[in-house]
């Protein structure tokens, strides 16, 4: 297995606004991480570009500074 390469965005703080899509994304439901990666580059300037690794790691960090609950289970129960 191959190691992702950094993106643009590699060590940059995040934005507010980053952290929200992320958010937002991830409650979505139903997305792999490469699915979030996808659709938050084709949302942010190139420089921001992040990894599914790294979104991951976000997001893990999100839920324990922000108390977050992964609901995307509840829309894939909906749907």
């Amino acid at each position: 297995m191959t190691a992702e390469p950094n993106a643009p965005g590699h060590n940059k703080q995040y934005y507010e606004e980053e952290e929200q899509l992320l958010i937002v994304l991830k409650q979505l439901g139903g997305l792999s991480w490469s699915e979030i990666a996808l659709r938050f580059n084709e949302s942010v300037p190139e420089d921001r570009h992040r990894t599914a690794s790294a979104l991951e790691n976000k997001w893990r960090q999100l839920q324990k500074t922000h108390h977050l609950v992964d609901l995307s289970h509840i829309f894939l129960e909906q749907g």
